[in-house]
């Protein structure tokens, strides 16, 4: 039985979903282990203080993103959710009214009244 499952050709996309799924663990597996870094022997004073000075080489990049995304809410986002709020919203005090009048409406429908 072995002999017959060696010969069955392999389907050529699921031999391209394995050396994708081998390609995307691998690139993966890479970028988590670049990202570890080790701190140098505390008895090298240069090289202590060459790791703190560059430990985030993107650090200004992400400040930058951040002051950016922080303006766009502050500027964009957060007038038009208020707005949308308003517009919204109904008095607080409707609320208990709103949902008797929905039920009652729901509970008298009959069953012939959906068709109409």
């Amino acid at each position: 039985m072995d002999a017959d499952l060696r010969k069955t050709p392999v389907p050529t996309a699921m031999l391209l979903a394995r050396v994708w799924r081998v390609i995307l663990f691998a690139g993966l597996l890479a970028v988590v282990l670049t990202g570890c870094a080790t701190a140098p022997p505390a008895d090298d004073p240069d090289a202590v203080a060459e790791f703190k000075q560059t430990n985030d080489p993107l650090e200004p990049t992400n400040r930058v993103f951040y002051a950016v995304n922080n303006g766009l809410d502050t500027v964009l986002l957060k007038p038009a959710a208020q707005a949308y709020r308003f517009v919204t919203a109904l008095p607080k005090n409707n609320y208990g009214k709103v949902l008797k009048t929905e039920l009652r409406e729901l509970l008298a429908l009959q069953p012939g009244d959906l068709k109409k």
